[in-house]
């Protein structure tokens, strides 16, 4: 997995989205364990340490048999569909994740993931489709100046398909 794409070791805030083709049990350390649906996960997280944006979206978009991060369990079964990232020095992670609650198309998808350092409800949210996640990315730019996206392909450095290109959200959707 090659993160270059995502410019130097910038601190910043994500949302990593991931597409479940099925259901998978999957056991989530002390949360319990979730059955995971078909339809996409957006899972909120910040990287300010050594490193920044990319080596920590590198460490979770690359299979691992140590397990971390909440994240690490379900890496295995959900496959990496887009990015969502912003360079903004404020830590914006709970924030978004505030916001992603406010999504009325968006669920929890296990109480308490990734939040075991805070009082957000979660960090772990569930899109049934594409639709409701583009309807994510609008609620993210309600809050923030400035963020982009980069899908699976441009991640991964490989050739882009036709309208597949990085976004780049500002504040008024109508910008774009």
């Amino acid at each position: 997995m090659n993160t270059t794409s995502i410019p130097g070791c910038r601190s910043g805030t994500y949302v990593l989205v991931f597409h479940a083709r099925g259901e998978h049990s999957v056991p989530i350390g002390r949360l319990g364990s979730l059955t995971t649906q078909p339809g996409y996960y957006l899972y909120v997280g910040s990287a300010f340490g050594p490193g920044g944006l990319a080596a920590r979206i590198a460490r979770h978009l690359t299979p691992s048999a140590r397990r971390h991060w909440h994240i690490d369990h379900l890496k295995t079964v959900l496959t990496p569909a887009e990015t969502v990232y912003s360079h903004d020095p404020g830590h914006l992670e709970h924030e978004w994740a505030q916001a992603l609650s406010r999504v009325p198309e968006l669920s929890i998808a296990l109480p308490h993931f990734g939040a075991s350092d805070c009082r957000c409800a979660s960090h772990l949210w569930f899109a049934a489709t594409r639709t409701e996640v583009e309807r994510a990315k609008h609620t993210l730019a309600s809050v923030s100046k400035h963020f982009e996206t980069r899908n699976a392909a441009t991640m991964a450095r490989v050739p882009m398909e036709t309208g597949d290109a990085p976004r780049d959200y500002q504040s008024h959707p109508d910008s774009r």
